[in-house]
């Protein structure tokens, strides 16, 4: 008979750590928004020819979900917006959960530190793509902050990609989940899980020698 044991444990771990993380810890999320900030200004800004953005926490009570506001400008005719964001559902959340995932783990404490680091940078690179999206289709409509002179295919590609990477709910936690895997599991593990779901014991066979 399967033993589920280890991927109900897993689970269980899963729900615990990652529960965790969604407590409105004191500070926590003005410290998120505040290196969400930063990692902004560090790698957008500038975005190529005229493009500039700045990036600010939001002061103040908030009253919605926008913590973050991305200052957007045309240095050659001198136009500017604001871009407001949700450095939480940006951010904050897929990044927790490739941390809970790995913490989860029932690896070794080495292999689970190497695979944290990993999780960390790549989800990083994750949320950044989803921002440099954001950014680039907003410079590319037909306005005055327009900075890049894309065609209908190129526009259309950063449309595509602007819904399927940063606007759906669902990819913000897909991602995680592949991140997690690339930088976790190891060929024997899924050869432990097979085990487990077909009922065996867990180690692999040896072949007997003469």
């Amino acid at each position: 008979m399967p033993s589920l044991k280890p991927l109900y444990l897993f689970v269980l771990k899963l729900s615990v750590v990652y529960g965790l993380f969604l407590i409105p810890w004191p500070g926590v999320t003005t410290a998120y928004r505040a290196a969400f900030s930063t990692g902004g200004n560090t790698f957008f800004r500038t975005l190529g020819g005229s493009g500039r953005a700045y990036f600010r926490s939001k002061e103040g009570p908030i009253t919605d979900d926008k913590d973050v506001i991305a200052r957007l400008e045309n240095v050659g005719n001198r136009a500017a917006g604001n871009m407001e964001m949700n450095s939480r559902l940006m951010g904050y959340l897929p990044t927790c959960f490739a941390v809970s995932l790995v913490l989860a783990t029932p690896v070794s404490l080495n292999r689970k530190t190497i695979a944290l680091l990993w999780a960390l940078a790549l989800t990083s690179c994750f949320v950044g793509v989803t921002v440099w999206l954001r950014l680039v289709n907003a410079l590319s409509n037909s306005d005055v902050l327009a900075v890049y002179a894309f065609g209908p295919f190129w526009k259309g590609a950063v449309v595509v990609l602007l819904k399927v990477l940063a606007m759906s709910p669902v990819t913000a936690y897909i991602a995680p989940v592949v991140i997690w895997v690339l930088v976790t599991l190891r060929r024997e593990d899924l050869v432990r899980v097979a085990s487990h779901v077909r009922g065996g014991s867990g180690v692999p066979a040896r072949v007997a020698e003469s």
